[in-house]
């Protein structure tokens, strides 16, 4: 699983770390159990695509300027895979949504008429002009 906002992944039965769960009132004791703790991403080598095997990376760029990742044990190119987010946004308007016509009414309707405030001092009328 990868954590992007956390800049972090979790490999199966890698990292793995004991949690605790406790007692509750209608069982007769807690519970212990191994589970995969997340690590940082820079701690997780690339699989290279030619031997199969886990490989350090290099960053370069093609004659043509685009940035690569290169396998630096076999010198193969590795693709980056095609960003897929989990939830897709709704484009489309359900009923609780603001219709986008009101959203761009302009409501705002500022207060311009100062010699109407009254009894306040020349010094902060003149600033609000």
């Amino acid at each position: 699983a990868v954590l992007r906002e956390k800049k972090r992944v979790i490999v199966e039965g890698v990292n793995m770390r004991m949690k605790h769960l406790k007692q509750r009132y209608w069982e007769s004791k807690g519970q212990s159990f191994m589970a995969p703790a997340s690590m940082h991403y820079s701690n997780v080598n690339l699989v290279d695509p030619v031997t199969g095997e886990a490989t350090r990376v290099k960053r370069a760029y093609l004659e043509d300027g685009t940035k690569v990742r290169i396998a630096k044990r076999s010198g193969a190119i590795i693709e980056k895979p095609e960003y897929k987010p989990s939830r897709p946004k709704n484009l489309i308007a359900g009923p609780k949504d603001t219709p986008s016509e009101d959203v761009l009414a302009v409501t705002y309707k500022p207060f311009t008429d100062f010699g109407s405030l009254g009894p306040l001092p020349d010094h902060v009328l003149n600033s609000l002009r």
